[in-house]
This record gives C-alpha cells, structure tokens and sequence, in this order.
C-alpha cells in the first residue's frame, strides 16, 4: 500500500518511442514497443475536480431510533450520521475552466478533524489538474523491471498524449508480458 502522489523529481526509467534513427541516449532508456491512453477511472473521466470533501471519524453503527431521551440534539445528530465531513475545499479556477467538474468525496478511516481537513487540501492539489493514464509495452529486461515496480517516478518521451517534451509518471501497475517477452507499464500523472 502506497500513497499516490503528483509525479516529481528524477525518473528512475526514460521511456522513448525510438525511430527514424534515434538510439537510446542514456542507460536508463527504454523503447516504447506500444502505447495507448487508458479510459479515466476517476468521478469526473478525465475532468480535474472542482471541490473535495474527505469524511472522518466513522460511526459504525448509525442510529436514528431507540436513542435516550437525555441525549442531546448534537449527539443525536451525530449518531444518524456514518461519518463526519470536512467542509469542501474547492477550487474556483477549475469550477470556471471545467464547468462539468465533479466533487470528489472520499471515505476514510481517519479520527482527527484536523487529519482530514490535510489530506482534503492535498487530494483538491493533486486531483485539480488533468492526469492520464498510459499503459506502455517495452522489452523485457531485469534492470528494467527492477526500476520501474509501483511508486516509482518514469519520464515518457512520444509525440503524443502531451509527451513530445517528455513528461513524468508514476507507475501503478507494471505487468510482465510472457508471451512477448515484454513489460506493461501502467503509469498515472
């Protein structure tokens, strides 16, 4: 278990879709045999999100009846409800540019109010710009596959999918292909 973060800093594997008499231009290059844009899985498919709420502090088991007259209007509430919420953080700018962005609301097992209200900021940071998933087949190779496991952070360098310049990733899901002899890299950024 990881936590997914925005893609930064050195990339453990570059890779290329070679061609027209290009060659590797460093070790940690790879060719790009094949590459395709994975449909989003997110709320929004594809949209950045406009506004995050993360639910805290669970209550297992709601209640709405059968509650002690002498308990209070406020604990009375909190017992119907199976969570707390964090007031939405939303991002006016991606309301304007998208106006079909979705809210993101995220259950979690954290207690502290003040947990959540951190972890809402960070995932309307990360999730409030355009990401694409890729899945990229490159040979087979035992340093390759070393370098690229979940989490790691790849660059790819392809005239398409906003590439051309090179662009970082992190990888969520390499697969090893022993029919061809070949590595699917699923990577997210």
């Amino acid at each position: 278990m990881g936590r997914l973060v925005a893609p930064a800093g050195d990339p453990a594997v570059t890779f290329r879709r070679f061609g027209g008499g290009v060659v590797a231009e460093a070790a940690n290059d790879a060719d790009i045999i094949s590459s395709e844009l994975l449909a989003p899985q997110d709320p929004g498919a594809g949209l950045p999100v406009r506004r995050v709420v993360v639910r805290y502090a669970r209550n297992w088991t709601p209640q709405t009846t059968g509650i002690n007259g002498g308990v209070s209007d406020a604990r009375r509430a909190w017992l119907a409800e199976p969570y707390r919420a964090t007031a939405p953080a939303e991002d006016a700018a991606v309301a304007a540019k998208h106006p079909l962005a979705e809210d993101l609301v995220i259950d979690t097992l954290l207690v502290h109010a003040a947990d959540a209200a951190a972890e809402r900021d960070r995932q309307l940071a990360l999730r409030s710009v355009r990401r694409d998933r890729l899945r990229i087949r490159s040979r087979l190779d035992a340093d390759l596959l070393a370098a690229v496991d979940v989490g790691a952070v790849v660059r790819v360098v392809q005239p398409r999918w906003r590439c051309d310049a090179g662009r970082l990733f992190v990888v969520i899901g390499p697969a090893i292909d022993a029919r061809i002899s070949g590595l699917d890299v699923v990577v997210w950024g």
